[in-house]
């Protein structure tokens, strides 16, 4: 796993591997998160996470996402923006949602 936390920039880049079964899955993970300061109290939120996994038996698709944000934070609390687009299987089915999104930090 490598990560990046850089002021108001993060970094996340983690390959992984679940063998327990047949069907092995190899995967691949990557969060982006960008949160300059607009004020004191305020700044802005985007984030951009995906992920890729397919079986090593076959190599086949398991699943795969692009899930991406973008809003605003006050203080703790960020709201905005956000679409997921999921796929699943070796047909690659998919699943896309958009709407909005609330969050909040519990401990800094």
């Amino acid at each position: 796993m490598y990560s990046l936390n850089f002021y108001d920039f993060l970094l996340i880049v983690n390959p992984r591997f679940i063998g327990f079964s047949q069907s092995s899955i190899a995967e691949g993970l990557v969060l982006m998160e960008y949160k300059p300061k607009i004020s004191e109290k305020w700044s802005i939120y985007s984030r951009v996470q995906g992920l890729y996994s397919e079986t090593l038996q076959d190599g086949m698709h398991a699943r795969s996402y692009l899930m991406l944000r973008m809003g605003l934070t006050y203080k703790t609390i960020t709201f905005g923006a956000g679409a997921n687009f999921d796929r699943y299987g070796p047909f690659k089915e998919s699943k896309e949602n958009y709407g909005v999104f609330a969050a909040t930090t519990l401990f800094n």
